[in-house]
Order: structure tokens, then C-alpha cells, then sequence
């Protein structure tokens, strides 16, 4: 009956659609469902706000993303036979404690990183170490030399030498090399960097027979007027005046105390920028204590200052160059471990032993501290020139 005929097809036609509906929903359940890139996360703090940002801040995510290239050209980071490619997680924060712990939460809680590279600056390295180890998320921090910053902690490591031996060297320096016997200190209390470096400059430079005849110092939050220290401090006529501060009120130490008439040689550590203190005619004939110079004609430092040049067109400053060391060593780390779980890393990082980049070689040998030489650069001219490298004794 022509009804009957119209129901058949009606059902042929609704089958049809049924199988071809079940046929496509099968090739869509077969089809691969496409897997996101795998990746490392590696977070970086980065200090731009309140402080001039080339002088930390910048250089240190121009080097931490360099070394990720540097990896990914090669392909990523082969973990048991998958690459994986590395993701630079950069957090600016504020130039205080309770900011620099805030946001380095958020890159482990939020973010969800591998492992954590910084802060630079030990008085952020600090606090933020507490907050890692308490993540168990390995860190490393290329700048920060005070010794509260691994000590007692499993996940905590950094790339740069220790205060006591940097403050031990230029004791020794200003004593036996530059003949001096008299010895001015200003420092900051309030920080621990400030308050070791002073400490143990005084000690070494009266060991070798020196006096220091000035210990004088400030707080972090006074202002940039130091010329109650430093009046005291010319009364007292020293040979050399030592400043182991921050860029910023070392550049208005200095000035204030030529201004007063204070000529002793300057001496400085690892927290100077060198590439802004040259260009100080009242800096001229100063000596430095730092990490590294880029005068350095190790392969890998040439390597990496044509590079870097070739990229941001300047010459990298220190802390770009240990941004970058820092970054290739972890890594390395996690290359070796075979895995990106926390134990494996830290394990890794503790095992290096002899690791030699753009920074020259240095030694992991169980611990978080490496052992590394004390560069000594000279200020001279408008010009830093590369005057000692001290090796550990």
C-alpha cells in the first residue's frame, strides 16, 4: 500500500542517517585526541620595580629566555626520550621581602613551574628560599651569596659564591696588594648582605695587619644622604673606603664622599653595576669584587657575550651572564634526572660536579654552595678592565 511504502522509506531513510550519525561519532572516538605540547616550566623573578630595571631585572629575563632558545633550537630537553620544550614564566614583584615571597607562591600555586631560577638579590633570595623548600620546588639563584639563603634546605641552591669568601678577598686585596693600612667601611644594617660583607671585610683586613679606622652604617629605608657617615669617615683619612651596597646608594656614597674630599681607592662587591659605575668619573680607580667580566676568554663566555650582543645589542652584565648559567644548568639537571619530579632535580643539582659556562667552571660537590674564583675588576678611564681572578685556596 502506498503508506506502507512511505513508512519502509521513512525507515530506511532514518536508519541511514543512524549508521552514518554511529560511523562518525566512531572516527571521531578512534581519531588521536591531539596531546598539548609537553613543556618545562621554569619561573623566573625578576626585580623591575623600584630599582633602575637594566640593572637586575631586564638582564636577567633577556639571559633566562636566551638559554631557553639556545635549548629549544636544539629541539628541548630530552626527558627519557621526549622532548620537551622550555617555557620562561616570568613575575616582576616589588623591591621587598613580603612581595618577592608573594609572587614566587603564585608561580608555584598558579603557574604550576618545574623549578624556580632567583630572586637575585639575597635580601628577596632569603624569604623566597623558605617558601621553595617549603614547595618542594627546586630553586637556584644565580646572585645571591648569603649563606642563610641554602643553609638547612634539601631544595635551595645557587651559582654564586659566598659573602664571607668575597668579603675575605678584598680584606686580603686591599691589604696586600694595594699596600693599604687604613680602612673605612660603610654598610647597611639592615640587611644581612650589608652586615656580612662588612664583618668579614674588617676581620680579613686586620688579620693581614691593617686598622680599620671607620665602621659606619645606614639602614635600607633612610635617604640617600650619607654625609654624617662620611664626615666621620674623612676625619679618620683612610687609604681604601669599602662599600659593599647597592647600585643605587653606592652612586650617591660615592659622590657625596668626593664631594667632602674623600679620596681613598673605592672597593665594591658583587651587587655594583659595573657598566653604570664606568661611566662615574668619581668611581674612577675603583676595584670590584664580582662574579664574573665579560672580558673572560673562556669559549663558552665569548659564546655567550656574541650572542647576547647579537640579540639585545649591548654587552650582558653579570647578572645576565649568571641568568643564563643559572638557567643551562638546571636544565642540564633536568635532563640527567630523567624526570621533572622536585627529588630528582634537587638530586641532580647536587650531583653536578664540575659544570663549566659562561661564567667559567665551578664545582658542586654534594651541596647547594658551589666553589667558584672571585673576579676583580678595575674601573679606569670610563672603562672596566679585568685586573684579578682569585681562586679559592
Amino acid at each position: 500500500m502506498p503508506g506502507a511504502s512511505v513508512n519502509r522509506r521513512g525507515r530506511s531513510r532514518g536508519l541511514g542517517i543512524t549508521l552514518a550519525s554511529i560511523a562518525l561519532m566512531c572516527a571521531t572516538a578512534c581519531r588521536p585526541t591531539p596531546q598539548p605540547p609537553r613543556e618545562i616550566r621554569i619561573g623566573l623573578l625578576a626585580l623591575m620595580q623600584g630599582v633602575p630595571k637594566d640593572t637586575s631585572g631586564l638582564p636577567s629575563l633577556f639571559a633566562a629566555e636566551l638559554a631557553a632558545r639556545v635549548a629549544n633550537d636544539r629541539g628541548g630537553i630530552d626527558i627519557d626520550g621526549s622532548l620537551h620544550r622550555v617555557v620562561i614564566v616570568v613575575k616582576d614583584y616589588e623591591d621587598r621581602a613580603d612581595s618577592a615571597t608573594s609572587v614566587a607562591r603564585a608561580l608555584i600555586n598558579q603557574e604550576r613551574i618545574d623549578a624556580l631560577i632567583g630572586p637575585q638579590f639575597s635580601r628577596h633570595a632569603i624569604p623566597v628560599s623558605v617558601v621553595a623548600e617549603n614547595a618542594h620546588v627546586p630553586m637556584l639563584s644565580p646572585m645571591s651569596s648569603n649563606p642563610a639563603t641554602t643553609r638547612e634546605k634539601k631544595f635551595v641552591f645557587r651559582l654564586a659564591f659566598l659573602d664571607d669568601f668575597q668579603g675575605d678577598v678584598m680584606g686580603r686585596f686591599a691589604a696586600n696588594e694595594l699596600g693599604a693600612t687604613r680602612a673605612a667601611v660603610l654598610y647597611d644594617k639592615s640587611t644581612a648582605y650589608g652586615r656580612t660583607l662588612a664583618t668579614v671585610f674588617r676581620d680579613a683586613f686586620e688579620r693581614e695587619g691593617g686598622r680599620v679606622v671607620a665602621f659606619e652604617s645606614y639602614a635600607l629605608d633612610e635617604p640617600l644622604d650619607y654625609q654624617e657617615q662620611l664626615m666621620r669617615i674623612d676625619e679618620t683619612e683612610p687609604d681604601v673606603l669599602y662599600l659593599p651596597n647597592d647600585t643605587e646608594r653606592v652612586a650617591a656614597q660615592i659622590r657625596q664622599a668626593r664631594e667632602l674630599g674623600i679620596d681613598a681607592t673605592l672597593l665594591g662587591g658583587d651587587t655594583w653595576d659595573m657598566e653604570a659605575f664606568k661611566l662615574m668619573p668619581e668611581s674612577d680607580g675603583a676595584f670590584v669584587a664580582h662574579q664574573w667580566h665579560y672580558a673572560i676568554d673562556t669559549p663558552e663566555a665569548i659564546s655567550f657575550v656574541r650572542l647576547y650582543r647579537e640579540t639585545h645589542g649591548v654587552t650582558p652584565k653579570v647578572t645576565a651572564a649568571m641568568t643564563f648559567d643559572a638557567v643551562a644548568l638546571l636544565l642540564q639537571a633536568i635532563e640527567q634526572s630523567g624526570g621533572k619530579d622536585p627529588d630528582s632535580i634537587r638530586a641532580a643539582l647536587a650531583e653536578t660536579g664540575e659544570y663549566t659556562g659562561a661564567t667559567g667552571t665551578i664545582l658542586f660537590s654534594g651541596g647547594p654552595d658551589p666553589v667558584r674564583s672571585v673576579v676583580i675588576s678595575k674601573i679606569h678611564d670610563n672603562e672596566t678592565s679585568l685586573f684579578r681572578i682569585v681562586d679559592p685556596q
